[in-house]
Formats: structure tokens, sequence, C-alpha cells
């Protein structure tokens, strides 16, 4: 049985025994921890979790996550010994300003995660297991922020904005003149 992937949930995971799938109840007030305890007790045993949640303060540079936009984690974890494994795909909707003419960009955000948590992780690269849970968040916030678009564009061949009197390039040449520092004059005649 799988769920809906436009449903928004509204809080804490716990297990559905009866299809081994783990869905959103209301428990808590965390949609992303998870009780680490029944995966390291059944090493080997997948579980999934599929949730729609928001997350303030998600940005690199002016691109971000808007307050609000929805994002969706379908995860499945297994446990190997002592380390619980966590893979599975992230999407969301990005938002910012087109790099060459700033006119408002969107665009959609989709990947794939695979990361490991431990309950006394000697490297700084796996997620730790904090009271016996695991927190989906800082993976969250770390995958998407690396994920955003550094130089979006409106489209790969904008022309951008004229550097002199602003004019929209993508609209018409503007009527600024187009002289040339003499001094790089020369270069115009250099056939490459």
């Amino acid at each position: 049985m799988s769920m809906p992937k436009n449903t928004e949930y509204s809080s804490s995971l716990h297990a559905d025994r009866h299809i081994g799938r783990y869905v959103t109840s209301t428990e808590t007030d965390n949609d992303l921890c998870y009780p680490a305890s029944y995966l390291l007790r059944n090493p080997g045993i997948p579980k999934s979790i599929f949730a729609s949640v928001t997350l303030e303060d998600l940005s690199c540079l002016d691109v971000s996550v808007l307050p609000g936009e929805l994002i969706d984690i379908d995860i499945e974890f297994v446990a190997r010994g002592h380390t619980v494994l966590v893979a599975g795909a992230i999407s969301t909707r990005w938002h910012g300003s087109c790099r060459r003419c700033l006119i408002d960009v969107s665009g959609d955000l989709s990947f794939t995660v695979n990361e490991m948590y431990q309950q006394h992780p000697e490297d700084e690269l796996i997620y730790p297991i904090a009271n016996g849970m695991i927190d989906l968040e800082p993976l969250v916030r770390d995958a998407i922020v690396t994920k955003l678009p550094l130089t979006p564009l409106c489209s790969p061949d904008c022309r951008g904005i004229c550097p002199d009197c602003g004019a929209d390039l993508n609209e018409g040449e503007c009527r600024c003149s187009t002289s040339v520092d003499p001094r790089w004059a020369v270069l115009d005649r250099l056939k490459i």
C-alpha cells in the first residue's frame, strides 16, 4: 500500500505494523524525528516513511525554498549493526532571481540521499542518533541547501540587462552607445 504523494501530513512518525510502512500521526511536534530502537533491534529489516513537511530558512545566496513550500520526503531506513542507513528521495520547489536579468524564477528540485546515522559517530559526515531518535531535519536541510542552483537563469540564452542603462536586453537592444574603450579596440580585430 503506497501513500499518495500529494497529501500533506502534519505530525510525527509512527509504525503501521500491518504494512511495514511509517506514516505520520499526531504524537509529537516534529515530523522528521523517528525512534531508532526498533531499527537497531531488527537489523536488516527496512522501514519506510513518506512525509510532506515545511521548513524555515532554507536558502543559499538569494535562492531559497519559501516558507510554507512543501518538501516531500520518501525515505527508507535499514540498520546494519550500530549504523542506520538512510536512503531515499527529497523533492521541493525553489525560488530566486535570474542571474542575468533579475526577473523572478523558480524550479523543481528533486534528488536522492544516502546517509548514515550512528549513536556515537566518529566521523563528522555521519549524523548522530541522539536520545534514541533519528532526526532527519539536519539531513534534509543540508541536502537541500547544497542542491539549490547557485546561478539560476530564466532561460539558457538570457541576454541580461544593459550595464549602462539597465534595459532588459531580452526585450530588444537598448539605446546606449556601444563605444569600446580604444585601448581594447585592437582585440575586436583579433581572429581566433
